[in-house]
């Protein structure tokens, strides 16, 4: 099994417990991000939009992983693991040293977050245009789910090879990842 075993065949051999797991949530992550590329392009927002709350999730197990205690790697691999947006926001804001910031917004838009992935008022007030029922999510809704999303996959490249020492391509991800906040200054 890929959590035992060597991540890459005949490349590179696990160095510990956790790197096969950060390697398949790394995997998840992206994957998530491009069915959400996906859906929008062919005009299918409700589920792009519910694909939020997961790909968020991912990226808080997969720092878990590869950052998180002891326990909470345990409680991740046996499946037992409830995430605390909040807690976990704050954790990585301590472990990056950066200001308040993951905390702050996951205390804020968690049900948000839930309520686009479990049919709440999210959704359902994206679900009609006059009497009409059908899908009315504004462009700049796109593109901000676009945005959100696309961060988290910047920032899944960057921890990833930073957490496995592949220095060059850390050194790629972060400069793709400022080129991109360039762009896009409010990522």
């Amino acid at each position: 099994m890929l959590l035992n075993t060597c991540f890459w065949k005949n490349r590179t051999p696990s160095r510990n417990n956790r790197d096969g797991l950060c390697l398949l949530y790394w995997s998840l992550v992206f994957e998530t991000q491009h069915g959400i590329l996906l859906l929008l392009h062919h005009k299918l927002p409700g589920p792009a939009f519910a694909l939020m709350r997961p790909i968020v999730e991912a990226f808080l197990r997969l720092y878990l992983v590869m950052h998180g205690t002891e326990e909470q790697l345990a409680a991740i691999k046996n499946g037992t693991y409830n995430t605390d947006f909040t807690n976990i926001g704050e954790q990585i804001d301590q472990m990056t040293g950066i200001e308040p910031l993951m905390g702050p917004f996951f205390k804020k838009n968690t049900k948000k977050l839930h309520g686009f992935t479990h049919g709440g008022l999210e959704q359902l007030h994206r679900r009609s245009k006059g009497t009409d029922v059908i899908a009315n999510y504004p462009d700049d809704e796109v593109r901000d789910v676009i945005k959100f999303t696309t961060m988290f996959a910047f920032l899944t490249s960057v921890h990833v090879t930073d957490y496995l020492g592949l220095d060059a391509e850390f050194k790629a991800a972060v400069k793709i990842y400022d080129e991109y906040r360039g762009a896009n200054p409010d990522s």
